[in-house]
């Protein structure tokens, strides 16, 4: 196996299809995983995770 074929693809993309709860003026609208890991160091949940904690 080659380096190119060794390297990892990004986890989590962008996606313009999902419907982000997010404010729109958020850095990190529509990017999901970075939006999860940066509530996750507050130890709060994300706009589109708070209804599933009710």
């Amino acid at each position: 196996m080659d380096k190119a074929e060794n390297k990892q693809k990004p986890v989590c993309e962008h996606s313009p299809a999902i419907a982000c709860p997010c404010p729109k003026d958020c850095p990190r609208h529509g990017k999901c995983c970075a939006c999860v890991a940066h509530h996750r160091k507050g130890h709060k949940l994300p706009a589109c995770l708070r209804h599933q904690a009710e």
